[in-house]
């Protein structure tokens, strides 16, 4: 399974670079369905993080057999510091605001230039890759060191490193998150964005763990000890993670969309103004239906919870529903820059809120002028069948290389760590 997937990753991301060379508009396109599919990936591999620390903290038995699966998914982020570098190169095409002269000529940009400025953005991001990559690698070291050992003491270590970890661990994501997302348009102000993109990746990650066990169950020969050593009540846990993150999604997404539409300031509704334009409306409702309101319906029972192949369908549509919302994110900032260039071209670096009262239609917010009528062709430009094509590849070119990475990752070792002190709690617990 895992050469097959790095062939097929392969090929899909070679694919997708020769589609989006076409012309600049298709580059450009291709740019933003590469980092969309770098930050879905992204976000698994450091929501893993995450959740092996929070068990670590809370010293909990119940995830010790699925632990390993979770420290198999953090090896994942060598991978991506890897695949960044695509982004780097053309990081100057995507954040407007590295372009030279722009944030000095920009009143509201110049105030934030002591964080928006190259220097400070690439030592911020050699500092999450650093953390990232150290923790990832730590901890499952150490774990696996256990296997060998046997000594109790490792637990505990790994137990009081995990305070101060979870913490900067979370500084570290939210940071991402401002830094190669917000930041595609640096004039919007939210205080909860990195929130909601933690309560995002601890969704997918947890989906992530929670289908790879399933699989793992299902294909590998080595997993025999999986077929006992995760049954009906871990999965059981692991369907209440979803069910919650579904939630808290929901909340943050609600919180943020209330405050703002609340309080009616541009430079906060400049964030969903172009996602209510055209077609986009209906992206933005279609999103509240799959991240919140049907996975909510179909997991809300306990039965639901108790079934796998449920589980699994609901593990998979958790995933989409992610990868919508990152689509969501970042996508329309591929051409909302052209905004200002189409109706101010004397001032083609104006913020949206100029530019958006003269592209919209007064009375009616989800459409353009009549004179602005061309503009719909960026709007729709990433739902054209070669852009969805190009952005299908970018996820699956990542995919592939992600699942061989994380196979090799766990090839060698014990797939439920031998020597946890909570095994055996952890192999005879119950959910009640």
């Amino acid at each position: 399974m895992g050469i097959p997937s790095l062939l097929v990753g392969i090929v899909a991301l070679i694919a997708a670079l020769w589609l989006g060379a076409t012309n600049a508009e298709i580059y450009n396109h291709l740019l933003h369905s590469y980092l969309t599919a770098y930050c879905f990936f992204l976000a698994i591999t450091i929501g893993s993080i995450l959740f092996i620390l929070i068990e670590y903290a809370t010293r909990s038995a119940w995830s010790v057999t699925v632990r390993r699966l979770a420290e198999g998914i953090s090896q994942n982020i060598f991978l991506l510091i890897i695949l960044f570098i695509p982004i780097l190169i053309n990081d100057h095409k995507m954040l407007g605001w590295l372009e030279p002269g722009i944030v000095q000529n920009d009143t509201a940009l110049t105030l934030k230039s002591g964080y928006l400025n190259p220097t400070f953005l690439y030592l911020r991001l050699a500092a999450y890759f650093l953390l990232f990559a150290f923790t990832a690698r730590y901890y499952h070291a150490r774990s696996t060191q256990q296997d060998i050992t046997g000594d109790p003491r490792i637990t505990t270590h790994l137990e009081h490193l995990s305070f101060p970890l979870i913490i900067l661990t979370a500084l570290a994501l939210t940071g991402f998150a401002f830094d190669w997302i917000k930041s595609l348009n640096p004039h919007w102000f939210s205080t909860i964005f990195g929130v909601y993109f933690f309560a995002g990746a601890m969704l997918a990650a947890i989906s992530a763990i929670t289908l790879l066990a399933l699989i793992l169950q299902i294909r590998s020969s080595r997993c025999s000890v999986l077929s006992t050593a995760i049954n009906q009540n871990h999965y059981h846990d692991l369907a209440k993670w979803i069910f919650a993150y579904t939630i808290f999604w929901a909340y943050i997404a609600f919180s943020q969309y209330l405050l703002i539409w609340y309080a009616n300031i541009p430079e906060e509704t400049q964030f969903y103004i172009p996602r209510q334009i055209d077609i986009w409306a209906s992206v933005s409702l279609l999103l509240l239906a799959v991240h919140f309101v049907i996975p909510f319906l179909g997991l809300l029972a306990r039965r639901a919870k108790r079934k796998s192949t449920v589980i699994a369908f609901w593990a998979i549509w958790s995933l989409l529903a992610c990868a919508l919302d990152i689509f969501y994110l970042v996508m329309p900032n591929a051409w909302s820059r052209d905004i200002s260039r189409t109706v101010n071209p004397a001032n083609p670096h104006a913020p949206l809120t100029d530019s958006l009262p003269i592209l919209l239609d007064r009375h009616n917010v989800h459409a353009l002028r009549p004179e602005f009528n061309a503009f719909y062709h960026q709007i729709r430009f990433p739902f054209e069948p070669l852009n969805l094509l190009i952005t299908a590849l970018c996820f699956i070119g990542i995919g592939g290389l992600f699942i061989c990475f994380t196979l090799y990752s766990l090839k060698g070792k014990p797939l439920v760590p031998t020597q946890d002190p909570r095994l055996k709690e952890s192999l005879a617990y119950e959910n009640a």
